[in-house]
């Protein structure tokens, strides 16, 4: 599968802020399902009442994971070991948490060096080849601080609809961009999500991301 520059930052869009619900992995077909809740408009009318998202990752190469008891950034956080069979029980265990950062596809293995480090598990699956890669994560907002950091590495990305259709990649990140920019404009139609656009180019907002991607000039990144 070839994703253009265009493509892949249309897909980043239609991603961040999305509820990362679920994980499947099934490993004898090597393939590993994201179930999301996104941010998506039509090209004319409302949003669509149920905007649950399966993301397929097929030709799964990779599964790695660090679950960390502690910030996302604490280098000492204790680490869990995770089996490949406990990964979707623990996404679940985080409760739907958004993910942000605008930065989730085919990112260089540098930037995850840290957390790599931190590894609950590192799973090789099937046969695939290892030419793309997403990384999501989910972190506590109750409790003690808890961290998961999740990176697939996979070959081909197909995308389903809540009535299990299939979408074209170009037309799931036209329904992300599409969202975004009605944010831009205070369209009514995106309200009630607790996402409020930027006052100035400078101030990118506040809680997790603002609306605005970030600048990689200034070395902003997912978290």
């Amino acid at each position: 599968m070839e994703l253009s520059d265009d493509l892949r930052a249309g897909l980043e869009v239609a991603l961040n802020e999305a509820d990362f619900c679920d994980l499947r992995i099934n490993e004898r077909t090597g393939e590993v399902q994201l179930l999301m809740v996104v941010l998506t408009l039509p090209e004319v009318g409302p949003e669509p009442e149920d905007r649950r998202t399966v993301l397929s990752c097929e030709g799964v190469s990779r599964v790695l994971a660090s679950l960390r008891h502690g910030r996302w950034d604490d280098e000492t956080a204790p680490v869990e070991e995770l089996r490949l069979q406990d990964l979707p029980l623990t996404v679940r265990s985080f409760g739907s948490q958004p993910i942000h950062g605008w930065d989730f596809l085919d990112l260089p293995e540098s930037g995850n060096a840290a957390w790599k480090r931190q590894a609950s598990i590192d799973f090789s699956v099937g046969q695939g080849r290892g030419e793309h890669s997403i990384d999501v994560f989910q972190e506590s907002v109750a409790g003690p601080p808890r961290h998961l950091d999740l990176r697939i590495e996979f070959d081909e990305l197909t995308v389903r609809d809540a009535t299990g259709e299939s979408l074209e990649l170009e037309d799931f990140a036209a329904g992300g961009r599409r969202w975004w920019a009605a944010l831009e404009t205070s369209d009514p139609r995106v309200e009630g999500h607790g996402i409020t656009r930027p006052e100035s180019d400078s101030d990118p907002g506040s809680g997790p991301t603002g609306s605005s991607p970030p600048n990689p000039d200034n070395g902003e990144t997912a978290h």
